[in-house]
């Protein structure tokens, strides 16, 4: 989908990036970004409710998840959950995997001040 000229989207993520926890600053350019990039999809999204997204260029540098949502003060999070794919050509072989159920329980090791 052609979202148009990539400076004007780019140049909306810097200000926010720059002036996110500023105030009017960051949330002006909060709500650019959304009116931008994240309003033309809506209508592609259906009800859906986990976005998968793989951005490229400046769109790899926004957490589209803490734009602004549609009520003021809200946040695009608390309307759906967004994962970032890092690379597209990931995602036929993450949907095969099937259901986390199908197997044995997810697992993590965490190991942290390891002397």
């Amino acid at each position: 989908m052609d979202l148009g000229e990539a400076g004007p989207v780019a140049t909306a993520i810097e200000r926010w990036r720059a002036a996110r926890w500023s105030g009017a600053a960051g949330n002006d350019a909060g709500a650019e970004i959304r009116r931008r990039v994240w309003e033309p999809l809506l209508p592609h999204l259906g009800d859906g409710k986990t976005i998968l997204v793989s951005a490229d260029g400046a769109l790899g540098r926004l957490p589209l998840a803490a734009l602004p949502g549609r009520r003021p003060g809200s946040y695009l999070l608390e309307e759906a959950s967004i994962a970032s794919i890092p690379v597209a050509q990931m995602l036929p072989d993450l949907l095969s995997r099937g259901s986390p159920d199908a197997g044995p329980p997810p697992s993590i090791l965490l190991v942290g001040d390891v002397d």
